[in-house]
């Protein structure tokens, strides 16, 4: 920070400086102001715009070989962005040369990068290397060396130029590598020499010689040779310098380099005379004393060219300029510059004229008079050189003694209100030192005029009473005050009248008296003032005020949903006008107790509300009387009020009208619903919960809520669609508070925002919620994925990033997977995984000439996404490695034999094997023998022609098209006629497929010929169904398992003996050991699975297997490098079967056991009969999207009706898609009116179906509902009635009938053995049926089990018992047999399975009681559920009987029936008659008084024994 604080400075501690601002001076900066008491800060934020380049990275030096490939990078940030520019020994690098290549990109970071790429170096191309970044801010250079390893060469380059007197570098532009020394010789003599130790001073990493000249200095080698020059001497340095370069070997170049040396004018300096004034003359000379000719000279005044207006007269020579000024005025005051321009450079020399004028008038002062609370400005203005001072002074007289010096505003007397003290005089004064000073003496008067400080006033007075007006009038005297009133002047000559005026400091004070005020007397009065000076006013209103009588005729004209308007007759308003009305208004809960209560109380309570009407409109009517009419705002919807008004004036209040009663409307909800809350579910999936709003928004009967969805525009992956809706989604019924979003897009923000709805219309919007989806990976891979080969080891892979729509998050980045494939296209190893954020990357490190495999994939935080489709690309070859192996083995006098092995890394097609022998100890050249083998055929060549007893060496290399490699190492063997037994055959590691077939050889050489032997597990090898020898070669038919191990071949002669091992490992097919299930949404399931090991070979992939319960196999392909899948587009709440298995090269091992998962969802759920249908008198209303899917949408509805009693259906349509948008109603018509009809409609989705029947009765042709008909009760007897026979529900009664005798031991038995009660109930003409299978389980299984249902619309988990609580339809009828209802689905029910059922029925809700549970009851309302009903029982509709019995489908005998005119009825539920809600013992829940029932299971015993 020590430069930067220089750079930064405090002047007078308030102005904070900054010098050369850089881009790390910007920030906010505090100013801190303090003292003993307290201290006070501001701050001010400095903000850089343009800033110069900066290089943030940048290449090094480095040493390189010929052939290779160079990039140099260089990185910069500044804005604007910088352009690159690239050098060579200071040379700029033409892009024509086809082996450079230059780009320039600007990165996420806004860094501009660039890269020099040089394709097969060559010597010279090292050098120093030079990347420039330049933007209009500047430009930053970096420069390091490319060293290329090679003879030293020197470039040519064009002559250079230096400028006389100043000091220059010349730089050697060298290459090669490496460079010992560099030397410069001027005409054949070295400049500089290491022998001499002469005085030497180090300046820069230069050193100075002084025995040849102290002006040249050399660089040393690691600092590029430099010759620099200082002082640079035309005569002495013009002319060539020869660069000369020597590597350590030897080896110099050199190259002349031509100096040009120019030299620059140079000015003798010159100024004007110091002392010049108006008229007089001036001339100036600008010579040049030395320079290069020709010279230019030309002249600037104030950096402008002389205007010819000034009459300068200018003379030119060879050498000199002159300057000759005549009759000097001020305007030829300012700077001439004189510039000096050659070939060398241009210089300039300047030189100030100050003309000095005294001071002259240019705004001169003048007397001046003004009236009182003016503003008094006197401008005062002088010209002249130096600028005139001017001052301001006051006194009481002319004589310059008596004034003295004032303030003044940019030399203006100025005052903002001009008072008497400011009278008097005023000198005003310009001097400069130059001539005679200015002054002129000015007068100033300020005079007042007759005024008033308060301009107007009102006044009241009530009727009779005395009042006094009074205005105070100022001003110079004389003053004279008159009084008049309704522009007439006042007549004092009245008793009534009377004024006294009083002679005040600076004025006058008048006072008016009125006794016994009339109403005449009312209106505006005027206190009129006038003097010399000017005349003012000062008004008096008056107003002689009464109470006003009451508004008359009060009648409503309009009635609203929250507003009325009134109107009534104007009252007389007491000679004072009607300021107000006050409207007084109270709700009224039923006419009645307004017209039982007394008058006098019924407005003292704290209902009641005071409203003042602000805008009243005045309305003529036909009798030309005048009328007020007026709103009354704030009411509530769909309310009674007592209603009643007064006026009001400034004196008093009028009495209250007689009261009115007025109803207003209904109309939308008012308020949204509150603490509207989204969090996310499944996958696309988002849970939206809120709180009912309060009951007095509802303005009528709340029926439901409706949801919007839409798509954020701020969302990284959203894609514009001009087709893109609106998601609107319908919750029917007030008291639900939760609904679940599906098949939204995932990873992706919604705006959600809710309102109500009731009869009328929706209410407003919530403020929108933002909810985002659960994030998930990638489903789509990248694209355009290629690959280049760059090198033996190395590839280039590029790609694109998927389609925005399938990110589904944000994309933290890339992985590249790339294995290599052997030669028959097998991986024989996993992928390795490169992790990048760019869209390209580099592999290095590969093997050579290999073939690979490469992948792209792209992960967000969820995982990793699909993988692209396989991509190969194979490095280049090279020069293989040494054969990997070598032995030496002698056959006779004169011959040995060499055999090899293959090099572990061939790095291309080996072409051909070259064996290289001599004798040894004698340096000779070797002899090489090339040997091109082809197939399996085995690596040996006989060397023949070799003496006999002599010792030879021995060593092998393999070639390629890229050469040949390197060596093995060098064995000796020595000829002998008797050679010992030895095995030219390699111990070696045998991998085999199981049941695959292989060949272990075993050449064996030796005089006399050895023989051979085979050896495994310490046992001999013979002749076997597994092995067979063939000439020393071991072949195993059938590989298996067991026969993994060790294999000897032992050979042995007379002379001695040798062995070889090989190890078999017997390769199996892959196996996995667990398949599980990883997740399941409603059309998707996950699949994980883990491997116990591959069997030696590397998986090559898998293959999953899928199924729906009663499906074909669908076989899914996936690579080897997961462990994991997702399917996909399956059914909701269905069932599918899953197994798998792996392969590798030996084949396709076994398969896991069978998973079996359920994807999410159930049946559809059978809706309130109130929400599903209404009626007239002919048609019939359903409402289908009442049906609540199960979480699966619903495929299509089957709906059929019949007349009550009658045997056949009508089938209005066997297959009504689901419910879309737009198709939630659909209405039959042509029933009968007055009638009662059953409905049966059965519901479908891919998880079941749900059927339910309904009773519903038409209305009578004028609208009014129907009672259910009267039905007699069945009595128990054993006969048969064979009356119903063709009646489907008669036959039901008799049957029961006829069985109840029978029953009854059995029942008794049951009952007591399971202790279990059987309930009937029948409280509402109201039946639903509803059926499920379930899988048989033991009689343990369904005791431990039991189902507790309620007619309470809640979930509820005893945790003190492990039975479950579901809630159940309130009259809905169930069908219980032996199956459990949330486990099996009702499409796998067979016939067979239905051998027992139970019939069973649910109570409803009590009558004017609330579920608190389900119906959160609202405060101070007594609004829930439970709505005002009138049971059945409670009416009347025939004489005699005082209740009507409700038909069922069993034709028993109901006592109660509901007012509603629709209900449900089960067709297979007998249940007795007479019955009540309190004919039940029952036990109730915690949450509801509703009665509960425990389903009875059917246990296997029990079914036996019926």
């Amino acid at each position: 920070m020590g430069n930067d604080f220089k750079r930064i400075s405090v002047a007078s501690g308030t102005i904070l400086t900054i010098d050369k601002v850089d881009k790390e001076d910007r920030g906010v900066y505090q100013c801190i102001v303090s003292n003993a008491r307290s201290s006070a800060e501001a701050s001010a934020e400095l903000k850089i715009g343009e800033t110069p380049p900066e290089i943030i990275y940048s290449f090094a030096e480095q040493n390189v070989h010929p052939s290779a490939f160079v990039s140099l990078k260089c990185m910069a940030s500044g804005s604007p962005h910088p352009q690159f520019t690239w050098m060579l020994d200071y040379q700029p690098i033409l892009s024509s040369v086809h082996r450079y290549s230059f780009d320039q990109f600007i990165d996420g970071n806004g860094h501009v990068t660039t890269h020099l790429n040089i394709t097969h170096v060559n010597v010279d191309d090292g050098g120093l290397y030079t990347c420039i970044a330049s933007n209009p801010m500047g430009s930053i250079s970096q420069k390091a060396r490319l060293n290329v390893y090679g003879p030293p060469y020197v470039r040519a380059i064009s002559s250079i130029k230096a400028v006389a007197g100043e000091s220059k570098e010349i730089f050697c532009p060298f290459s090669g590598y490496p460079i010992e020394h560099i030397r410069w010789m001027r005409n054949g003599l070295n400049v500089s020499s290491s022998k001499y130790s002469g005085w030497v001073r180090i300046v820069h990493h230069f050193k100075q010689l002084a025995f040849l000249d102290s002006r040249f200095a050399v660089a040393d080698i690691n600092h590029g040779g430099t010759l620099i020059i200082h002082h640079v001497d035309p005569l002495q340095d013009k002319g060539t310098f020869t660069c000369v370069v020597s590597s350590p070997n030897g080896d110099e170049a050199r190259r002349e380099i031509q100096l040009l040396i120019n030299s620059p004018p140079v000015i003798e300096p010159f100024s004007f005379p110091k002392q010049i004034k108006v008229g007089g003359r001036a001339q100036l000379t600008c010579s040049v004393s030395s320079g290069d000719i020709p010279i230019y000279f030309s002249w600037k005044k104030d950096g402008m060219l002389i205007s010819p207006g000034l009459q300068v007269t200018e003379i030119k020579d060879e050498f000199f300029t002159l300057l000759i000024l005549k009759e000097i005025s001020a305007k030829h005051s300012g700077k001439y510059t004189c510039f000096a321009l050659n070939a060398a450079a241009q210089v300039n020399y300047t030189a100030e004229l100050l003309v000095h004028v005294p001071p002259t008038w240019k705004r001169e002062p003048n007397d001046l008079s003004i009236v009182l609370g003016n503003t008094i400005s006197v401008p005062c203005e002088a010209d002249g050189f130096p600028q005139p001072r001017i001052t301001w002074l006051k006194g009481q007289g002319k004589t310059s003694e008596q004034f003295h010096s004032i303030p003044s505003k940019n030399n203006t007397l100025s005052v903002n209100y001009a008072t008497p003290s400011d009278a008097g005089y005023y000198m005003c004064e310009a001097s400069n030192g130059v001539g005679t000073d200015l002054s002129k003496i000015i007068h100033l008067d300020v005079n007042v005029a007759a005024h008033f400080d308060i301009p107007a006033m009102n006044m009241s007075s009530r009727r009779g009473d005395t009042v006094t007006l009074e205005c105070l009038a100022l001003g110079d005297d004389p003053i004279d005050v008159v009084w008049s009133h309704m522009d007439s002047r006042i007549d004092f000559n009245t008793y009534r009248y009377s004024i006294v005026q009083m002679k005040v400091e600076n004025g006058v004070r008048s006072q008016l008296s009125i006794s016994h005020t009339e109403r005449y007397d009312s209106g505006k009065y005027i206190c009129a003032a006038d003097n010399s000076y000017g005349s003012s006013e000062h008004v008096i209103y008056l107003a002689v005020q009464e109470r006003p009588d009451a508004p008359s005729d009060l009648e409503v004209l309009e009635v609203g949903s929250r507003r009325i308007r009134l109107s009534w007759k104007r009252p007389y308003d007491g000679m004072s006008p009607v300021l107000s009305y006050l409207v007084q208004y109270q709700p009224l809960r039923m006419v009645k107790d307004y017209l039982g209560s007394k008058l006098d109380t019924s407005w003292e309570n704290q209902s009641v509300v005071n409203l003042t009407l602000s805008k009243i409109n005045e309305v003529q009517n036909i009798e030309s009387s005048t009328r007020d009419e007026a709103y009354v705002i704030g009411l509530h919807p769909a309310t009674q009020y007592l209603m009643r008004m007064l006026a009001i004036n400034e004196i008093e209040s009028s009495t209250f009208t007689n009261p009115i009663v007025v109803k207003t409307h209904e109309e939308a909800p008012a308020e949204p619903p509150s603490n509207l809350k989204i969090k996310p579910g499944g996958r696309g999936e988002l849970i939206v919960t809120w709180n009912i709003p309060n009951k007095n928004s509802w303005n009528g009967e709340l029926l439901g809520y409706i949801i919007s969805c839409v798509e954020e525009k701020q969302n990284i992956n959203y894609i514009e669609n001009n087709n893109a809706t609106n998601l609107t989604f319908t919750a029917n019924g007030w008291a639900t508070t939760k609904m679940s979003i599906s098949s939204l897009k995932k990873f992706t923000r919604y705006a959600v925002k809710i309102r109500t709805f009731n009869t009328m219309s929706a209410g407003p919007w919530s403020p929108i919620t933002y909810g985002t989806t659960l994030e998930d990976i990638p489903e789509a891979p990248p694209q355009n994925v290629t690959c280049q080969s760059l090198s033996s080891q190395s590839i280039k892979i590029v790609w694109q990033e998927p389609l925005l729509q399938y990110h589904n998050g944000i994309l933290r980045g890339y992985k590249v997977l790339f294995r290599p494939l052997a030669n028959n296209n097998e991986f024989i190893l996993p992928y390795d995984i490169k992790r990048t954020s760019n869209l390209e990357t580099y592999l290095q490190a590969l093997f050579k000439a290999t073939n690979y495999s490469i992948q792209v994939l792209s992960f967000t935080l969820s995982g990793d996404g699909m993988a692209s489709a396989p991509i190969y690309c194979a490095t280049e070859e090279d020069v293989p490695d040494a054969p990997s192996g070598i032995k030496a083995l002698t056959l006779t006098a004169d011959s040995i034999l060499v055999s090899w092995l293959k090099p572990h890394h061939a790095n291309g097609i080996i072409s051909h094997y070259t064996i290289f022998s001599k004798e040894n100890g004698k340096i000779v050249p070797p002899k090489s023998y090339v040997v091109r083998i082809g197939g399996k055929s085995p690596l040996l060549q006989e060397v023949r022609g070799l003496i006999e007893n002599r010792k030879y060496d021995f060593w092998v290399t393999a070639s390629t098209s890229k050469g040949e490699g390197e060596a093995t190492t060098v064995i000796s063997q020595t000829t002998s006629t008797r050679a010992p037994a030895k095995i030219a055959s390699f111990s070696q590691t045998i991998k085999a497929a199981v049941r695959s077939t292989i060949s272990l050889e075993c050449i064996a050489v030796g005089n006399p010929t050895p023989r051979t032997r085979w050896i495994t597990n310490d046992q001999p090898v013979t002749f076997s169904p597994y092995y067979a020898i063939s000439q020393g070669f071991l072949k195993i038919h059938s590989v298996e398992s067991n026969l993994s191990g060790n294999y000897t071949c032992s050979a042995k002669n007379l002379f001695g003996d040798d062995e070889i091992s090989y190890t078999l490992i017997v390769l199996q097919t892959p196996n996995i050991t667990l398949l599980s299930k990883q997740y399941a949404s409603h059309d998707s399931i996950g699949i994980i699975w883990e491997i116990a090991n591959d069997s030696g070979a590397p998986i090559q992939g898998y293959n999953l297997f899928y199924r729906p319960t009663s499906g074909n196999w669908i076989s899914i392909p996936i690579s080897s490098d997961q462990n994991s899948h997702i399917l996909n587009g399956l059914k909701c709440g269905s069932q599918y079967i899953f197994k798998m298995n792996a392969h590798n090269k030996v084949g396709l091992g076994p398969s896991t056991d069978e998973l079996i998962v359920w994807t999410k969802g159930k049946a559809p759920q059978i809706p309130e009969e109130n929400d599903l249908i209404s009626t007239n008198s002919t048609c019939l209303n359903l409402k289908l999207s009442s049906w609540y899917n199960g979480g699966c949408s619903i495929s299509h509805f089957s709906i059929e009706y019949r007349r009550l009693h009658t045997p056949f259906w009508t089938t209005v349509s066997s297959d009504i898609s689901g419910v879309e948008r737009g198709n939630e109603n659909i209405s039959f018509c042509d029933f009968a009116p007055g009638t009662w009809y059953e409905l049966k409609i059965t519901s479908n989705n891919d998880a079941g179906e749900t059927s339910a029947q309904f009773n519903f009765a038409t209305t009578t042709l004028a609208g009014d509902k129907i009672p259910p008909p009267e039905y007699p009760t069945i009595a128990i007897d054993t006969e048969v009635n064979t009356s119903h026979t063709n009646d489907d529900f008669q036959w039901i009664q008799t049957s029961v009938a006829i069985l109840t005798l029978g029953s009854m031991a059995v029942a008794g038995f049951i009952l007591i053995r399971y202790k279990r009660m059987y309930c009937f109930a029948n409280t509402r003409n109201s039946i639903s049926e509803l059926s499920s299978n379930a899988n048989q389980k033991d009689e343990c299984e369904y005791v431990r089990n039991q189902q507790v249902y309620s007619s309470s619309p809640v979930k509820i988990i005893d945790k003190e018992d492990s039975s479950e609580m579901y809630e159940i339809s309130p009259y809905a009828t169930f069908n219980d047999n032996n199956e459990r209802i949330l486990k099996t689905r009702s499409r796998d029910r067979t016939p067979s399975s239905i051998d027992y059922s139970l019939h069973f029925r649910t109570f409803g809700h009590p009558e004017s009681e609330l579920n608190a549970t389900a119906y959160p009851l609202l405060e101070c309302t007594g609004f829930g559920n439970a709505k005002e009903k009138t049971s059945w029982h409670k009416k009347t509709y025939s004489a005699g009987d005082s209740s009507m019995n409700m038909p069922t489908s069993s034709g028993h005998k109901h006592s109660r029936y509901d007012d509603k005119y629709h209900s449900r009825c089960g067709s297979k539920t007998p249940a007795p008659s007479n019955m009540s809600e309190s004919d039940s013992n029952s036990p109730v829940n915690e949450f509801s008084r509703a009665p509960t029932f425990r389903m009875p299971e059917k246990s296997p015993r029990f079914q036996s024994n019926l």
